[in-house]
């Protein structure tokens, strides 16, 4: 399994927008679960480049708490839910 570290690395703007639809939530739910503002999350799926790492890390951490597990391997990108307990 790959570390948040990891991921935070290689994860796209589509890998954030479809783990927010797997989650059903608008653009301000994410960014309130992920604790930053809507124009960062906007910015971040928009693949906006300027966001700094700690901040990508950061909302990577948020949608992993709610079940989320983005992947990068040899059959492609893609996010997964798991149901929480």
């Amino acid at each position: 399994m790959e570390s948040t570290t990891q991921i935070v690395q290689t994860v796209s703007a589509r890998q954030f927008r479809a783990a927010r639809a797997l989650l059903g939530w608008t653009l301000e739910e994410a960014a309130t679960h992920c604790r930053v503002g809507r124009a960062t999350m906007g910015r971040l799926e928009r693949g906006d480049s300027q966001l700094i790492e700690r901040t990508v890390h950061d909302i990577v951490g948020g949608f992993e708490r709610h079940g989320v597990r983005f992947f990068d391997n040899e059959t492609g990108q893609g996010v997964a839910i798991r149901e929480m307990e």
